[in-house]
C-alpha cells in the first residue's frame, strides 16, 4: 500500500497503517504485506515491490493500493 499518511488517531494509537491489515482480513489475503509512506511516490514504490514479490515467486498475485 502506498500512502501519504494515516489519520491522526492511528498515529496516536501506535497503529498508523492498521488499515492494511483490515483490508487483508476482508479479502482473505495472507501473503506478504508492505506499506510505503513515502509521499508522492508511495504508489510507485508499492507497485515496484509487488512486481519484485511476483518475480521472486513469493506470491501468485498481489493487490496494490494507493491512498492519500
Amino acid at each position: 500500500m502506498g500512502t501519504n499518511g494515516a489519520p491522526e488517531v492511528a498515529w496516536r494509537t501506535g497503529q498508523p497503517y492498521s488499515v492494511l491489515d483490515d483490508v487483508a482480513e476482508v479479502i482473505g489475503a495472507t501473503g506478504p504485506r508492505a506499506v510505503f509512506g513515502t509521499g508522492g511516490i508511495a504508489g510507485t514504490n508499492a507497485i515496484c515491490c509487488a512486481i519484485d514479490v511476483l518475480r521472486a515467486g513469493r506470491a501468485r498475485a498481489m493487490l496494490v493500493i494507493g491512498r492519500r
